[in-house]
């Protein structure tokens, strides 16, 4: 967990944050900018309580972006897959690098998953068809009553997940997989 509550020295406006080398390198594969990850200030430890839209567009423009799609960026980059980071993502969709697939049902392991409500991207671990649910592994994963129950659980932290294929659908989610 991003844990503010946790760093050294609350005196010190910019501090250690607790899981920022580990985020720095995270970022780092995905070729994203790593500056704000190996500390805090109190500002943005005040936001990261700040559980509103306010406080997501905040911390997205003055502290950590939300990074569940520099996650997938990072996993696609340690397993060799070269798609030029996270910041060709969208180009990526649109050019062709990737295929899209539509449907969970047709979701295979390593394709990037996104919920486009609410914008979380994923990596399938498995799709279990005859249970109608896929898993993954999501970086940047609130839990565990995903999305919306702030009070469990910590935030920003690297989680398997269970997805059923009725909340994908309600969730007009969509898969990507390099064409490479």
């Amino acid at each position: 967990c991003i844990a503010a509550a946790y760093c050294s020295d609350p005196g010190d406006a910019a501090r250690p944050r607790q899981g920022g080398a580990g985020l720095a390198t995270i970022f780092q594969a995905a070729g994203v900018n790593s500056a704000r990850c190996e500390t805090i200030t109190r500002q943005a430890e005040i936001q990261w309580q700040n559980q509103t839209l306010a406080g997501t567009v905040w911390r997205n423009q003055n502290d950590l972006p939300a990074w569940c799609g520099i996650f997938c960026y990072y996993v696609y980059a340690s397993a060799g897959i070269n798609t030029g980071g996270w910041s060709n993502h969208a180009n990526n969709i649109n050019n062709g690098t990737f295929r899209t697939i539509t449907g969970a049902e047709n979701a295979f392991k390593g394709c990037i998953g996104n919920i486009t409500r609410g914008n979380h991207h994923f990596i399938v671990t498995n799709n279990l068809k005859d249970q109608s649910v896929i898993q993954s592994i999501d970086g940047n994963a609130w839990g565990p009553e995903f999305p919306n129950n702030w009070a469990l659980g910590c935030r920003s932290v690297i989680r398997a997940r269970t997805y059923t294929y009725q909340y994908l659908k309600s969730q007009n989610a969509r898969f990507y997989f390099p064409n490479k």
